[in-house]
This record gives structure tokens, sequence and C-alpha cells, in this order.
């Protein structure tokens, strides 16, 4: 923790706790402006940060990069309060060092990507023609049957449709699980995927709004972007037992609004604190500067939320 003036954000105190994971000293902080100590990890965010204060009265919990003394980048969660310190407006800052536990979670996420990625490429590389070498013989089988003149030609020609239903359900699942390149294919056909997915694996009703005319740039943001969706249509599958998704994404004054609305059971409480893919959405958010709400919707059923700034024209 650590006290420092409103004015001139000129510090006035800190506890033990600051010093450890800033590694400084008193000597190198009391007295001395936080803006001119090289903490925030660049003069531009460090302003943001203290107008946000100034404006807000405060600042809720916010993560945000710093520097220590040895000019290393570290995350930190941080929260402000303003109070009277001998007359005198201050902010009474609390920050927690969330380093390695950004850390962990990025390398689970990382053995979840990987994952994600042979399981798609199994099923693209291996299953699929597989499946192709069946639907071959099948149709070799059907034709047979009929030069013989045989009834049992129907049949054959009834499992080599449901052959080739399985194929193609099989790319769309692989497709789901690696989408590949969603900046440069689109990511409003990739959202249809999802939605036809849905449809087809689980029989529910799955709506898309999404103006054709939303892209992103940056791969990372998309691919981040769609991780949350297809987590929350997961959920929503899976745990929910929803029978009705709707997925509405939205542009409006420089922001992008996603928001996924499902009638199932709602989420619990428990979920909000302890389920592990709901953590994972909220990092993925917080990787692409995004602010992610779930909660349970008055009406019956769940609401995910996510805001975040459109990236910038160049």
């Amino acid at each position: 923790m650590f006290i420092a003036s409103i004015k001139d954000t000129r510090i006035i105190n800190v506890n033990d706790g600051f010093l450890k994971i800033t590694g400084y000293s008193l000597f190198d902080l009391i007295g001395k402006e936080l803006t001119g100590i090289r903490f925030f990890y660049t003069p531009s965010e460090g302003a943001k940060i203290l107008e946000t204060i100034i404006k807000q009265g405060g600042l809720k919990p916010l993560e945000v990069k710093f520097l220590n003394s040895a000019g290393q980048v570290r995350t930190g969660l941080i929260s402000v309060e303003i109070v009277d310190v001998w007359g005198e407006r201050c902010m009474l800052a609390a920050m927690e060092d969330m380093t390695e536990s950004r850390e962990l979670e990025r390398e689970i996420l990382n053995i979840s990507e990987q994952e994600r990625r042979k399981i798609a490429m199994e099923l693209h590389d291996d299953l699929c023609p597989h499946l192709i070498g069946i639907e071959v013989l099948t149709k070799i089988l059907k034709e047979r049957l009929e030069s013989k003149a045989l009834d049992e030609a129907r049949n054959a020609d009834k499992i080599r449709a449901l052959i080739l239903e399985s194929i193609d359900k099989t790319r769309r699942l692989s497709r789901g699980l690696f989408p590949i390149n969603l900046a440069e294919h689109g990511f409003h056909s990739s959202l249809q995927e999802l939605s036809a997915q849905v449809r087809d694996m689980f029989g529910l009703s799955c709506e898309i709004s999404c103006p054709q005319s939303i892209s992103f740039r940056d791969n990372a943001v998309s691919t981040h972007l769609y991780y949350i969706l297809h987590e929350a249509v997961h959920n929503a599958v899976k745990h929910a037992k929803a029978h009705h998704i709707h997925i509405r994404l939205t542009e409006r004054e420089g922001r992008i609004g996603l928001t996924i609305r499902d009638d199932g059971t709602g989420i619990s409480d428990l979920d909000r604190v302890q389920g592990m893919g709901i953590k994972i959405m909220k990092y993925r958010a917080a990787r692409i500067g995004a602010s992610l709400d779930i909660f349970r919707d008055p009406g019956g059923g769940t609401q995910v939320v996510l805001e975040m700034e459109k990236e910038p024209e160049f």
C-alpha cells in the first residue's frame, strides 16, 4: 500500500509490502513524485490512470503493468480510494503483484491451446480421411448391390449419407476447435460456423447478430474473442441446459460490444468464483483490454457481456 498526494503525486508513505514488490527503499520513495520514479509502464498510461482516479474519485481494481526498481516489467492489481491526510486530498492505493499468477494462467492457457490444436489436427488429418475411406467403400458396395438389383442397396446408400454427414460435422468441429486466421477469413463467418455447429451437434437454436463490417486486424484479438464466445456457448449447452442462445456483436462509437444470452438455468455464484472456464474467459478478456461481466439474467438464463475499445485505425 502507499499514500500519495493528489495534487502532485508526492509519495507520503508506503508499507513494507509495497517496498517488497517494487524493490525500492523508503529513501527512494518518500517525498518523491509517483510519476517521477519510473513506476508506471509508460508515462501516458500513468497519466491516464491518475486522470481516472481524479475524475472518478478513486479506482476500482485494475490490472496494470508497472516497473520495479530494476526496470523489470511486472503485472499488478491496483485499487485506489481518496482520503484526507492532514487536510490534504490523497490517494490510498492497495496493490497486489499478480506476475507469477498471470504467468501460470498463461502457461495453462498455452497448454489448453496446444491440446485444442492437437485434437483439431487429429480430427482433420486422421479421422476425416478415415471416414472418407469408409464412405468410398460404402459407395462401391452400394453400386455392386445395385448392379445385382438387391434391395440392400438402399441401406448402403443410407449408411453412406450418414457417413458424409459425419465427415461434415467432423470438419466443422475441427474448425471450431482451431479456427485458423480468424482476422483474415472474417469473424462473421467464424460465428456462422459456430452457430451451425451448435445447431447440428446439439439441436439447439443459436442466433447470430453480427454485422459483416466488423473485423479485426490483430489475429490475437479475434482469437481471444472467439474463444471467450466459444466457452460461453459451451457453458450454456453443457451446464445451463439452454434451449436457445443468442449472440450479438455490435460496434458503436469506437467500442466493440459482445453479448451472449441463453435461456438456461442461470449461472451460480459458485461457478462465477471457482469455474476454471470463467477464469480463462476473464484472462482472455484482460489480454485484449476488455471488460467482462457474467451474471444471472433477471428474466432467466445467463448473460455474458464484453466491452472493448476498437482497434485504432492507421
